[in-house]
């Protein structure tokens, strides 16, 4: 982990694990067993951490990947993202961070925050720990800050997100966009395999595609248009905000 902090905080480079090789006797697994903690060099915008794992991925522990020290820049460049992609399941029981720093008494443009991609090819994902991906906001003037990355959530298995998605910037124009795929035509309760959305989803945009079904049960906050490319988006309530035009592609 010290090295992936190295490289994200002071190298141009962003960092790739690959754990896919097809002559390899075991599935590659990786866990994230240790939290991560990198700042971000303002001068190389846009990092990635990439995962590409050939067998589950375990996010266990906090990845803060964004620029957590609340170092705030007069700039609009952006921070680290986060993509995980492997044919196992996506577990993710830890926060993720990829904010564009902390908020700040600041009157100027500030970072965007870093996208995040969570894609299980053939598994499940389950989220149970907030995913933040909000840019930095100036805590005098709500003009000003950074935008919101995006968030986008693939389970061809399956999605379980019992956790908050939180994508904001500066004005709602500026906030995330928010994707979920899934390819469970199944809902499931409580078993984790397609339980659906019960955390707020926070952005701007929602869409919703794949051919499965996603169930969604929370008080929802994003302040676009709502958009359903493929398969079923079920409701439990109210769970589209007020304002918020429904597409069916």
């Amino acid at each position: 982990m010290v090295e992936i902090q190295t490289i994200l905080n002071a190298y141009y480079s962003s960092v790739t694990i690959n754990t896919t090789f097809t002559g390899a006797t075991q599935v590659g697994q990786v866990d994230f067993a240790t939290a991560l903690t990198s700042g971000w060099n303002q001068g190389y915008s846009g990092k990635i951490l990439t995962v590409n794992g050939g067998g589950d991925v375990n996010i266990s522990n906090a990845l803060s990947i964004g620029n957590p020290s609340g170092v705030v820049t007069a700039d609009g460049n952006t921070t680290n993202g986060l993509s995980v992609v492997t044919a196992g399941d996506i577990n993710v029981t830890a926060s993720i961070s990829t904010k564009g720093s902390q908020d700040y008494n600041y009157n100027n443009t500030m970072p965007n925050g870093g996208s995040v991609t969570l894609n299980s090819t053939a598994g499940t994902v389950r989220v149970s720990a907030q995913i933040t991906t909000s840019g930095a906001i100036s805590t005098s003037n709500a003009n000003y800050g950074g935008s919101g990355g995006a968030i986008s959530i693939t389970g061809v298995g399956g999605v379980s997100i019992s956790a908050d998605l939180v994508a904001i910037g500066n004005g709602t124009a500026n906030y995330g966009a928010i994707t979920i795929s899934d390819g469970n035509a199944t809902v499931t309760s409580g078993g984790g395999v397609n339980d659906g959305v019960s955390g707020v989803i926070g952005g701007s945009t929602f869409t919703k595609s794949g051919v499965g079904v996603l169930k969604i049960s929370g008080v929802n906050a994003w302040t676009g248009t709502t958009t359903i490319s493929g398969g079923v988006l079920q409701l439990v309530g109210s769970n589209i905000p007020d304002g918020s035009a429904v597409r069916i592609l």
